[in-house]
């Protein structure tokens, strides 16, 4: 892949200590991708796929893409009172796309006509928010933003070719709701952040499959994600600092019509209730770690990380998911100046759950169905994508010497 990016940002802004304040840029973009995908089939596998299945099983694909952006922003904020502040923002984005993408079957020696085609995007992304001191310690808040991630091609055919009308997606569209408060308590020895957010997406961007299976990025219709999240810091006593982290989320498709399952005889296509891949419902962590001097410049020092994460969704139907898990490690060792002796476990209990799953293709799945279908092998099923699990690292110890110099 050969790729330049080119990017400038200017900004003017008032001072930054009178009761109104003002600030206004500009932004450029500018990216050129030249890519080249190599699917080949070596060796005999590449005429016995294309005699079986046909042209374009063996694939080099080139792709030339290049994006303009250009956009223009500003943010006025206002202190109402001496505890309540009014802040606008709003940006205008306008952007281009043009890509030119060839397929090309080496083992047949033919070429798809190139794909040719130019995007253009624009739009304005307000945000509002409303800050109000209880305190000098006390915050609550209240925002409201757009956000808009723009649309594009879809070129990878590694999986399957792409039809006509699969060849771009729509940008996606949401508004983004938070409401919560920061506070600081007992001169600043605990400090505990809590937040609630909503999240509504119209044609929200997701991968999904095609009409002869390729992997594509498409529009679901509608979709919520809701939940809080708290965070919570102290320090007790000098030396020793605790930190803990909890999250709910709520994320799940409104509107969501998978039409690809019609290909695999299952009727009924509406994902609306399915949780988000990759949105575990519950999400916490925690830290205590204790420092103390021992003698002269030399400190000890002891930590431990917990980490906890639901289950997860690995696929848009909501067919597979990967299980709960619980991660602790733990350090001890001591410290001085630029140098440190450290002691240290890693996935202490040896949490054997998959970090992550996926679906994807199987080059040599589809061989050995091809192979079985010519009698050069035992008869297997098509197989247009598999399951894989990325797993843990297992349970680890060492001891880490560091110096900085």
């Amino acid at each position: 892949m050969d790729q330049e990016e080119f990017s400038q940002e200017i900004r003017l802004s008032s001072p930054g200590d009178g009761r109104f304040r003002w600030m206004l840029g500009g932004y450029y973009y500018h990216l050129d991708a030249d890519t080249r995908i190599d699917d080949r089939f070596v060796g005999d596998a590449g005429p016995l796929m294309l005699a079986v299945l046909g042209p374009f099983q063996s694939l080099i694909s080139d792709t030339e893409e290049e994006t303009d952006s250009i956009a223009a922003f500003g943010q006025v904020d206002l202190d109402i009172t001496s505890a309540l502040t009014f802040s606008f923002a709003g940006r205008y984005t306008h952007e281009e796309k043009d890509v030119t993408a060839v397929d090309t079957d080496p083992i047949a020696g033919i070429s798809n006509p190139p794909f040719v085609d130019s995007l253009s995007f624009d739009n304005f992304t307000p945000r509002l928010s409303l800050d109000y001191h209880l305190t000098d310690e006390n915050l609550l808040y209240f925002s409201a933003a757009r956000a808009v991630k723009v649309g594009g091609f879809n070129v990878v055919t590694a999986a399957g070719q792409i039809l006509p009308e699969e060849r771009s997606f729509d940008p996606e569209r949401s508004w983004h709701y938070e409401l919560g408060s920061k506070t600081s308590w007992f001169g600043g020895r605990l400090t505990a952040n809590l937040n609630g957010f909503l999240i509504k997406w119209n044609d929200q961007i997701v991968r999904a499959l095609g009409q002869t299976f390729a992997v594509l990025n498409i529009n679901a219709g509608k979709t919520t994600s809701k939940g809080i999240e708290l965070e919570v810091a102290a320090r007790p006593i000098p030396g020793l600092d605790i930190r803990g982290g909890f999250a709910y989320t709520d994320a799940e498709y409104d509107d969501f019509d998978f039409t690809t399952l019609l290909l695999a005889g299952i009727t009924d296509t509406q994902l609306a209730g399915t949780q988000l891949q990759y949105a575990p419902s519950y999400m916490a962590n925690g830290t205590v770690q204790y420092r103390r001097p021992l003698m002269g410049e030399i400190d000890i020092m002891g930590r431990a990380d917990i980490a906890y994460q639901s289950k997860q969704n690995a696929v848009q139907t909501g067919d597979a998911f990967t299980a709960d898990a619980i991660l602790l490690n733990l350090r001890a060792g001591f410290e001085m100046g630029q140098h440190a002796l450290i002691f240290w476990v890693d996935n202490l209990t040896d949490e054997e759950s998959a970090a992550n799953g996926v679906f994807i293709t199987n080059p040599g799945r589809r061989f050995d169905f091809a192979a079985g279908a010519a009698g050069l092998g035992p008869a297997t099923g098509f197989e247009a994508f598999g399951g894989l699990a990325l797993s843990r690292a297992p349970r680890s110890w060492g001891v880490t010497l560091r110096s900085r110099f």
